[in-house]
């Protein structure tokens, strides 16, 4: 069987960054994620914070949105593995006293209690060792510090298509190409094994049709994914040609956790 990676696996090598970017851009688009978004946001805003770090930052957009919502802050910094976001965060966003750097989540190259107000949003599918991360994060937030996390809950991911056993097939082979894929599901048992209370759960359900699914999804992707775990490529185009000729809905869990470590 042929192995596809999940793309943010490859931003930097020869893979199609644009791509990665244009997606970011589009993905903001989607009601749901712009709610979700914007309750992330002020959820860190809220607490006044003085020195904000988010990490897997991306194109810089979020780490911006929190420099201008939390003004009276002294700095700001969004980590990303990614030289190439990085770069482009930093050419994206020249907020006074906002900076990005490239870092391994696990291991951010700062002090300890550093941060008052720390964020990641939908990064921790992407990493092999979540918990890892989660512990780095309460390493560096000071004792009255707060974590905020968001990631999707794949478990609940349902597409309203006739053929139950092949888009259960499907979406099984793209799940399965994420690198821990269960982590929404598991995220307050993951948070509270990191030293963490759970303050908040906010449940955030997508309910979208076929162009908003593709945006979301990437139905090019999705196919290849299905077809490198041996889905016929002939059943696959009929799947997808299905989704947009029936405009079918799709389902899906955002869960957004707002902790104090403990």
């Amino acid at each position: 069987m042929r192995k596809v990676r999940a793309p943010f696996e490859e931003a930097d090598k020869d893979g199609d960054f644009s791509g990665l970017v244009a997606y970011l851009d589009n993905l903001q688009k989607i009601p749901v994620i712009a709610e979700v978004k914007d309750w992330i946001v002020a959820s860190v805003a809220e607490r006044d914070p003085r020195a904000i770090a988010e990490i897997g930052c991306g194109n810089g957009d979020m780490s911006a949105r929190f420099a201008r919502a939390c003004p009276d802050r002294d700095y700001s910094v969004g980590f990303d593995f990614s030289e190439k976001f990085v770069r482009m965060a930093r050419s994206r966003h020249a907020e006074p006293d906002l900076h990005f750097a490239v870092s391994d989540g696990a291991k951010l190259p700062c002090e300890s209690a550093t941060f008052d107000a720390l964020a990641i949003e939908r990064v921790l599918m992407h990493i092999a060792d979540p918990a890892a991360v989660i512990a780095e994060a309460a390493r560096v937030l000071s004792d009255d510090g707060c974590l905020v996390v968001c990631e999707t809950d794949w478990q609940s991911l349902h597409i309203d298509h006739p053929d139950a056993a092949l888009t259960s097939r499907i979406l099984g082979a793209c799940i399965g190409c994420m690198v821990s894929p269960t982590i929404g599901h598991e995220l307050e048992d993951a948070i509270g094994q990191g030293g963490f209370a759970v303050s908040e759960t906010r449940i955030f359900t997508a309910d979208i049709a076929a162009r908003d699914t593709d945006t979301l999804l990437n139905f090019d992707r999705m196919r290849g994914f299905a077809v490198a775990a041996g889905v016929p490529e002939q059943a696959a185009d009929g799947w997808f040609e299905d989704l947009r000729r029936m405009d079918a809905r799709t389902h899906l869990a955002f869960k957004v956790v707002t902790c104090r470590k403990l």
